[in-house]
């Protein structure tokens, strides 16, 4: 009988712990860097404020806490709209002004 109920403590607890981790693994935010450091390779996730579109260049206003630049160069078609929530891969850079700017490799649409 103690086997039994050793068992049944043992899977109730497991179970209890998973629920937990799951909780946690929900509502637990790392921070984000809210500085670029240049050169780095960077995943970063917002909404389109606004989208600028040339012949090679799409031009990228990224809304997250603060705007952020993403320049994506026409190697793959890109069929983004502002609003969009995407997420995107890149090494940041500075433009002519000294601003942080991403340039992007991989865009993908979140939601």
């Amino acid at each position: 009988m103690q086997e039994k109920t050793l068992l049944k403590l043992s899977l109730l607890c497991a179970i209890i712990g998973i629920v937990i981790l799951f909780y946690l693994s929900q509502t637990i935010k790392f921070p984000e860097s809210p500085l670029l450091k240049e050169d780095g390779n960077y995943n970063v996730k917002g909404s389109i404020a606004r989208i600028t579109q040339t012949e090679k260049v799409t031009f990228i206003e990224l809304q997250k806490e603060d705007e952020l630049t993403v320049i994506l160069f026409k190697d793959y078609p890109v069929d983004l709209h502002t609003g969009d929530y995407v997420e995107i891969i890149g090494k940041a850079s500075k433009d002519e002004n000294g601003e942080m700017q991403l340039i992007g490799k991989e865009v993908r649409i979140v939601k």
